[in-house]
């Protein structure tokens, strides 16, 4: 099985803040996504590509594509926050 993740986002719900993580739409990438940490368990190797067109939202841009056969793979990134606010 393939899975696709594109278009995330995390911003602070406090107010109008700027976009906190890095390529989040992965518009960015080309091979591997820019910007993000992959892992994989069971030694599956880091599976993510990035891919385009139908896979993605609107069957347009980038995307990543987790190939991992367990199912098991993180894509992370750490960003600053400020403590009481809601992301």
């Amino acid at each position: 099985d393939e899975y696709y993740l594109d278009d995330v986002s995390v911003t602070n719900m406090n107010g109008t803040g700027p976009q906190l993580l890095t390529n989040p739409s992965f518009e960015s990438s080309a091979g591997s996504p820019v910007g993000w940490t992959v892992s994989c368990s069971s030694g599956c190797g880091n599976q993510a590509d990035i891919v385009s067109g139908t896979p993605c939202v609107s069957s347009s841009g980038r995307c990543v594509e987790a190939r991992c056969s367990d199912h098991n793979e993180t894509l992370s990134q750490t960003f600053a926050t400020v403590s009481g606010n809601r992301y």
